[in-house]
């Protein structure tokens, strides 16, 4: 007679594990251009809990306008490398966010301004890219929109300074250029803004944790299984 083999399922609990990240360094390269906290003068290190937020974007005028890259280095894909909790990570923006795909004619009017990219993972958090133009005096994110980028019809991207910590400062009306005639721009009293946005957001991670009502059905089955193999002995 064959011996009865008892299948026992332990099924497992789903549950969510809160930790807190720390961002200790932020560096975007588009080709041979660089910028990172230590350039452009965000203060890391940063610690987020799961739920907080950061915005990265300009500290001072035009030092972190990553449009402007050298003309030998438009067409390189920007990458994101950030470096939470000792572990970095490279984002790359695949879409052309952050150079506007090769394509700024770098004049006075093309805005550039653009909503949210869509979120990328990472270990314990999720970053996302945008981009601010409040200077360009052309409609808010018109241009952005007529090359195939999500143009934002604000000037920023969405919540770009709700975030639970900004680090990002507009800066005064650039000389020589002319007022824009359309709503939402900076203006004499200044407030301007010419650059990305990279937001970091700190999520709960998911890990697999067996119910105590797994382990009671562990023992009931193993208790099964001890009870068939003594009847078959």
């Amino acid at each position: 007679m064959r011996p009865a083999i008892l299948m026992v399922a332990l099924s497992l609990g789903l549950s969510a594990h809160a930790s807190a990240s720390t961002i200790t360094q932020v560096v975007v390269t588009v080709g041979g251009n660089i910028w990172s906290d230590s350039t452009v003068g965000w203060p890391l290190p940063l610690t987020l809990a799961p739920g907080e937020d950061v915005v990265f974007t300009q500290q001072g005028v035009f030092n972190f306008d990553t449009s402007d890259a050298l003309d030998i280095d438009k067409h390189h894909m920007p990458v994101i490398h950030i470096t939470v909790d000792g572990v970095t990570t490279s984002f790359f923006d695949v879409n052309g966010i952050l150079n506007v795909r090769g394509l700024d004619p770098v004049d006075n009017t093309s805005n550039e301004a653009q909503e949210w990219g869509d979120w990328m993972l990472g270990p314990g958090y999720r970053v996302r890219l945008g981009y601010a133009d409040n200077v360009h005096t052309g409609p808010c994110g018109e241009w952005a929109s007529s090359i195939g980028l999500n143009g934002s019809t604000t000037c920023f991207p969405t919540g770009f300074l709700d975030a639970t910590h900004f680090f990002g400062a507009g800066t005064g009306y650039p000389d020589g250029l002319p007022y824009s005639q359309y709503p939402h721009h900076c203006n004499e009293h200044g407030f301007c803004f010419d650059g990305p946005g990279i937001q970091v957001e700190a999520v709960e991670t998911q890990t697999h944790v067996p119910e105590p009502a797994s382990f009671m059905m562990l023992g009931a089955g193993l208790f099964g299984l001890v009870a068939v193999v003594r009847r078959r002995a």
